[in-house]
């Protein structure tokens, strides 16, 4: 079963349609009002809580890959400027929460695609 993790960071008078904004981010778009992430500063924060996970190219791009040895539990990060998306296949809720960690820690609070929410309070 695959789940999708989504970050940004969302401040002051920004857009407030989540699934818009969410949209247009996987689309490639740059969102007007959402500010850059810090995103070396997060990707390197996820390399280091999962030892295992490498960042390689991916066609004309880069990602983040990680797998559990023997095991079908695996998560790909890809990344723009503004967001930060988790595409996790059997991944435990112990390593979910690491990822939201990760990014609340940035400044970015978790969109949750399969259920249009946002979790933008603490």
């Amino acid at each position: 079963m695959s789940y999708d993790l989504v970050f940004w960071r969302q401040e002051g008078a920004g857009p407030r349609d989540a699934a818009a904004v969410y949209t247009r981010l996987t689309h490639g778009d740059r969102v007007e009002g959402l500010p850059e992430l810090p995103i070396e500063n997060f990707l390197a924060a996820i390399l280091e809580r999962f030892p295992d996970a490498v960042r390689e190219p991916n066609g004309p791009t880069e990602w983040i890959d990680w797998t559990v040895g023997g095991q079908p539990a695996s998560f790909q990060v890809e990344w723009s400027p503004q967001h930060v998306i988790v595409f996790c296949r059997r991944t435990s809720n112990d390593d979910i929460n690491r990822l939201i960690d990760i990014g609340t820690a940035h400044g970015c609070r978790l969109y949750d695609p399969q259920v249009n929410e946002r979790f933008d309070g603490d």
